[in-house]
This record gives structure tokens, C-alpha cells and sequence, in this order.
């Protein structure tokens, strides 16, 4: 099943850079950019972004999944 992550990323583009402009670290950054790539169709997959940081698309999808529960706001 081919999950839509652009319709499921609640957070406008905009929004998106402002939150990656406030984080303190590089991997936190990478986290708010890939779903700034996604959003904005940049990138078409989570494989593509993982492809992209040279991670595991196991480990965007765990991104993703904090995103969904709210916790990238913490980062």
C-alpha cells in the first residue's frame, strides 16, 4: 500500500522552514527537511529522501512516525 506523505503532513511548507530554521542540530534539521521535501514534491518518496541522507528508509519512516505523533516539536 503507497502511503500519500504529503497529505499526511499536516504543517504547510512554510511552517515547514520555519521549524527547520529553529533547530540546533543537524539531525534534527535533516528530520524537518525531509518532510519539507516530501511536502513540496521535491522528493516522491521515503526511499528517495533516505537515498538522500544516506540513512535506512526504516529510519525516515521513524521520522515520519515521530512527526506524526507530535514529537518533532521537541526536537
Amino acid at each position: 500500500m503507497k502511503v500519500n506523505y504529503p497529505e499526511r503532513i499536516e504543517d504547510n511548507v512554510t511552517e515547514l522552514k520555519i521549524i527547520m530554521s529553529q533547530q540546533r542540530t543537524v539531525t534534527n534539521r535533516q528530520k524537518v527537511q525531509a518532510l519539507y521535501l516530501l511536502k513540496s514534491g521535491w522528493s516522491q518518496s521515503i526511499t528517495d529522501i533516505a537515498e538522500l541522507w544516506r540513512v535506512h528508509r526504516i529510519t525516515v519512516q521513524r521520522w515520519f512516525k515521530q512527526y506524526s505523533e507530535g514529537a518533532y516539536y521537541h526536537y
